[in-house]
Parts: C-alpha cells; structure tokens; sequence
C-alpha cells in the first residue's frame, strides 16, 4: 500500500504563490492562513498542495491588480501569465511547520506576504518551509479540508 500524504485545496493564484519568491529565500506567501487550527498531529508534515479549479472574477480581478513586481516573479516561477496557472491539479508539497495565531504576527508580517493571506483577528497562519514546486502538475479531484493523496514518484523543479 502506498503512503498518502495529507493535502489542502487552495484558490488560484494563492496555491501557486506558495512557490513564488520574491527574491532567492523570500517567499511571496511564507503561510497558508486558515479560519481553522492545524490539528497538531498534521503540524511539521509535508502536505501536498492543491490548485482548486476555481476561477471566478474575484481572482482574475486579484491577479489584474498585482504589481510588475509580483508578476515578474510568477513569470520567473515559470506562470507569465493567469492563463498558465494550473487548476485543478496538484502543484507541489511544503512543510507546515509551525501553526501561529495571526495576532501573534502582529507587525511581524510584510505587507507583500500579508496581501496573500488573511491575517484578520481569530484566524491561523501556517508557517512554510521546504516548499517543493512540481516538475510536472498532477490533475486531482480537490476537497475541503484536509484530505490525502498519493504524490509517490513525482519529480519537483528547482525554485
């Protein structure tokens, strides 16, 4: 039996973000912030991250209103465009490493990375690290929640 390994579904292009530097070692979106708690039997595990094949408006308006800057680095990530990025498929893995409350990140947080998430009062930042992008995207059926996915095989890219 293969091993499966736990996963969340994010929106784009916040699920690609967690690939993106802004400079080497910088990344674009350093957590992944929930309304929810990481149960803390998940925190320091790898998690395969989903791209939800969601597309409405909302997140092309986001994607229109980003910086040169920021689409400079999608495009240097490999996604020059809002078309390139992939939906609906299995992008990478990263670490959750730590589970902080957003109120203990008060002041501690850049103003790029607190435009990709919501740091708002009573919610939880997931701390990344080891953010592995994939060589080839996977298409995946994606569910809320965390949920589990077989990733054995997959080849990653540099960053």
């Amino acid at each position: 039996m293969s091993d499966l390994t736990p996963c969340l579904s994010l929106w784009q292009p916040w699920a690609t973000a967690l690939f993106i530097d802004l400079e080497p070692d910088v990344p674009l979106k350093p957590h992944e912030t929930r309304s929810w708690p990481l149960p803390a039997g998940q925190v320091g595990r790898t998690f395969a991250v989903h791209a939800a094949k969601r597309d409405t408006p909302a997140e092309r308006e986001f994607w229109t209103d980003l910086d040169e800057e920021h689409r400079e680095a999608f495009a240097r990530g490999g996604f020059p465009s809002y078309e390139s990025l992939p939906r609906g498929m299995l992008v990478g893995t990263v670490v959750y490493y730590k589970c902080l409350t957003t109120e203990s990140l008060s002041g501690q947080v850049s103003a790029d990375a607190y435009a990709w998430g919501n740091y708002g009062p009573d919610r939880f930042a997931y701390q990344t690290i080891n953010r592995r992008l994939f060589k080839t995207p996977v298409p995946c059926v994606g569910r809320q929640g965390i949920w589990s996915v077989n990733i054995g095989g997959m080849e990653y890219r540099p960053l």
